[in-house]
């Protein structure tokens, strides 16, 4: 959520290289649908799904909106406005992460401290700042660190499951990630390991289904610790829509929950679907982004640098210059833009696209 003095061309760089791979490994909580935040002139706004200014330039960076609030930061201070642009939350603190289930981590720092708390949509502390490190909340328990160790705790913010994982992840369909020892496994509300730690990487739960990985290959187990679609993939992704991207050789492709490949590996890189369309990479020298749907024919020709998942009916996209500039807007599911696209060659203005792009506000996870 910081903004790292780097070269222009190496933050453009990275954007393009790690555009889906950084923000796929974390499982993907839906946003709001709209307003959509954009930047001019070194300031954040939103847009809403036709593309008009609802909330005009005012803050130093935006994110997008979770259970109708959105995190802002002004000066150096992070804090939440609703979708009418008023500060709900007043921007007050050091670092701040989208709402889920009613609550928001928030960090505070000061007189020698520097811990997490959670507020409510009002604002108020309802768990005190005692937390080294602060996860998402979902089905009622979030992760946490008080000590040296992550736990869950409840929305008193009591532990209920002990601080003894080195990662945790949140909890998605009654299981949650968590690490030991470098092996990742799965806990259930209780705290009772439901899968031992024995796989090398693992994400979480979707569609009753989690990709783990042992031995450098992938595969799909379900809830019952069974194998359901044997460790056969080079890489792959969680399950969204009844399909995941996976791949194979040094291509990916889509399967069914079944594991037979649908749309066959023939891109670059692929992302998830979400409103019927997947963000999928040509393959080849001059490698562009574009959109397929659930067929496998491409919805959207590849001609972006940068793509993201689709929300409300729109999608952000950008593209890169030589001389460093960003052209940035959204697009609906035809790909022509709803707004922009908009060039950007101002230091001040690319930061806050890229913040926008890598998405202000959400919650690291530690794989």
């Amino acid at each position: 959520m910081r903004i790292r003095t780097t070269a222009l061309l190496m933050i453009l760089l990275a954007l393009a290289l790690s555009a889906v791979s950084c923000r796929e490994r974390t499982d993907r909580v839906r946003r709001d649908h709209g307003p959509f935040p954009i930047a001019e002139n070194g300031k954040v706004g939103f847009v809403n799904a036709k593309g008009k200014v609802v909330i005009a330039p005012a803050f130093e960076l935006g994110g997008d909106f979770y259970e109708g609030l959105a995190v802002v930061r002004r000066g150096d201070k992070y804090g939440f406005i609703n979708k009418k642009g008023r500060e709900v939350i007043k921007a007050e603190y050091t670092d701040a992460a989208h709402f889920h289930d009613g609550l928001a981590a928030v960090r505070k720092t000061g007189d020698g401290k520097d811990r997490w708390c959670y507020v409510n949509r009002k604002g108020k502390e309802v768990i005190p700042c005692r937390f080294k490190a602060a996860g998402m909340f979902s089905e009622g328990l979030a992760p946490a660190v008080q000590n040296s160790k992550w736990g869950y705790i409840d929305r008193k913010g009591r532990f209920v499951v002990d601080e003894a994982y080195d990662s945790a992840g949140p909890f998605h369909q009654g299981l949650a990630r968590i690490a030991l020892g470098g092996d990742n496994g799965f806990v259930n509300r209780n705290g009772r390991l439901m899968v031992n730690p024995q796989y090398g990487a693992a994400m979480n739960y979707s569609q009753g289904l989690a990709a783990v990985m042992r031995d450098g290959r992938w595969g799909y187990i379900n809830d019952s610790r069974g194998f359901v679609i044997p460790m056969q993939f080079r890489d792959a992704r969680s399950f969204y829509q009844d399909l995941a991207a996976v791949q194979v050789g040094d291509k990916w492709g889509f399967i069914n929950r079944r594991g037979r490949l649908v749309i066959q590996p023939r891109f670059a890189r692929a992302g998830d679907f979400s409103q019927g369309l997947a963000m999928a990479q040509s393959a080849g020298e001059d490698a562009k982004w574009g959109y397929v749907n659930r067929k496998g024919r491409l919805a959207i020709p590849a001609q972006f640098d940068f793509a993201d998942s689709f929300s409300g009916g729109l999608a952000r996209a950008a593209t890169y210059t030589r001389d460093g500039s960003v052209s940035f807007g959204y697009i609906n599911r035809k790909g022509d833009y709803a707004w922009g696209p908009q060039r950007y060659s101002k230091p001040a203005d690319i930061a806050a696209i890229k913040e926008i792009m890598s998405g202000i506000g959400m919650y690291e996870e530690v794989y």
